[in-house]
């Protein structure tokens, strides 16, 4: 089962481009690694590690831009 599931993602993810499997294999691993086991309620990831994986999307930085009102700014200024 683990080779078939495998092998169809990476069937999906290579697609045309067979000599590059190498470079998709580790998201490969990923994402079948972090994939959630229903009879334990678990990843494969967190059994191991004891943690959930951080997926790239928790990886990248929210810039915060903070909006201030004109108002509020003229206020403090004024103070």
């Amino acid at each position: 089962m683990v080779n078939r599931s495998l092998g169809n993602h990476l069937r999906y993810l290579v697609g045309v481009n067979l000599r590059n499997y190498d470079l998709i294999l580790p998201t490969v691993e990923f994402t079948y690694d972090s994939s959630v086991n229903r009879s334990i309620d678990m990843s494969q990831f967190e059994v191991m590690h004891g943690y959930k994986p951080k997926k790239p999307i928790d990886l990248v930085l929210m810039t915060h831009h903070p909006k201030v009102s004109e108002s509020a700014s003229a206020f403090t200024v004024c103070s």
